[in-house]
């Protein structure tokens, strides 16, 4: 017994002494099929001319439930709010305003705002919106225009207002504006009379407002304390005082831009679909090179920059596609990161690895957009913009690098 092990050991150790004197070096015949196959070569985006233009569109947009709503306006910004009610009980449609003794919006502001942030004055409006909303809801089908943001989507009549100063502290206070009880009596019987439910209410800016406060909106779990909500305190049938608190199911807000993106620059900026197309002409590579690695360079124009009360992101998230209309979703995420001690963000992952290989095999000419995504974009409108190919200094025009690999000609 002691004999085979003996030999079964003397075995293992002739194996693992092949294996490592294979991994010495390959053979002769490896290594010839390695060179004479294969060449690394990298495509520099200045050198070989691939930089072609760009173009920036704004497609609006409404952010629907994702943790945070925004209202007020800014000069180059007008952010609207909207609130639907979870659940609201038909048996309450028996109240009347006289039963009523308050009723009031309970809304939690967060820290992040935009805007005069000294003065810091919000002013807006409270209406019933009219209308089914939803995800898909964008701001061409609630305004007539978009200077005067006139829109049939809500109704006339304001149901509540606020005017003032929010202190920015490190722990936010509650905002509670009175409502017109009214409006819960109509919602009530609504819902006992009809299958309809309501379709909530719409905080809209005044022209007084200088400044955009973000107020967060959790839909998920049982995490009501930071869910925007409608309380009322009445007498019920036997006339004894109840306080009730009716949920905001859904939260949601459409920041739109006033004017035209401008066009010799590179914009991302959150909770706006700002999307900004790149064109490169990768036809010096050849179609049936193999993309090993790409990677996208931008440098950050400070001066056309802001960042609201918070620091700048040293890492973005931006959606990336191939796209010559600038009409798709953009579903593949890619992340952006900022080179330490320089404006330069880098763009890296296989999502551009593979826009750039379907662009050398198919199009030999074609486009990169970009627009900002990911769950901490859509919490700030931070506006991020980059220097565009016509910037008088070449070293801060957009840059693709490209390694890549061919096959040598015999």
């Amino acid at each position: 017994m002691r004999f085979k092990k003996i030999i079964f050991v003397l075995f293992l150790s002739v194996i693992a002494l092949f294996i490592q004197s294979c991994n010495e070096q390959p053979t002769g015949v490896g290594i010839s099929l390695i060179y004479d196959t294969l060449s690394v070569k990298i495509a520099g985006a200045i050198n070989d001319s691939i930089l072609g233009s760009i173009k920036t569109v704004q497609k609006d947009i409404i952010i629907f439930n994702s943790s945070c709503y925004y209202v007020g306006r800014t000069d180059s910004l007008y952010a609207i709010g909207m609130i639907r009610i979870e659940y609201l009980d038909s048996n309450l449609a028996y109240l009347t305003a006289d039963r009523i003794s308050q009723c009031y919006l309970k809304m939690i502001p967060q820290r992040y705002s935009v805007g005069d942030t000294i003065s810091n004055n919000l002013s807006f409006k409270i209406y019933k919106i009219k209308q089914y909303w939803s995800a898909l809801t964008i701001a061409d089908s609630i305004y007539d225009d978009k200077i005067t943001f006139h829109s049939k989507f809500f109704d006339d009549v304001v149901q509540g207002s606020y005017s003032g100063h929010i202190a920015l502290k490190d722990s936010m206070d509650p905002l509670n504006i009175n409502l017109n009880p009214q409006l819960m009596i109509d919602w009530f019987k609504l819902k006992r009379d009809t299958s309809t439910t309501d379709w909530g209410i719409a905080l809209i800016p005044d022209n007084n407002s200088n400044v955009i406060h973000q107020f967060n909106h959790t839909a998920v779990g049982t995490d009501t304390f930071s869910r925007s909500s409608v309380i009322i305190v009445y007498k019920d049938s036997n006339n004894v005082d109840n306080t009730r608190e009716f949920l905001a199911g859904v939260g949601a807000s459409i920041v739109t831009r006033k004017g035209n993106p401008p066009q010799d620059r590179i914009i991302i900026q959150g909770s706006t679909e700002i999307m900004t197309k790149i064109n490169f002409n990768l036809s010096k590579i050849p179609r049936d090179a193999a993309i090993l690695y790409s990677e996208m360079e931008l440098t950050l124009d400070n001066s056309n920059s802001y960042n609201a009360n918070s620091l700048l992101d040293s890492v973005i998230q931006v959606g990336i596609a191939r796209d010559d209309n600038l009409d798709s979703t953009l579903k593949d995420i890619s992340p952006g990161y900022r080179t330490s001690g320089t404006d330069k963000f880098v763009f890296v992952g296989n999502n551009i690895n593979m826009l750039v290989e379907d662009i050398v095999r198919n199009y030999r000419t074609g486009n990169i957009v970009i627009q900002a995504q990911g769950f901490s974009e859509v919490r700030k409108i931070d506006q991020m913009a980059f220097f565009g190919p016509d910037c008088n200094d070449p070293d801060k025009r957009p840059k693709l690098k490209i390694v890549y690999t061919t096959r040598l000609k015999r």
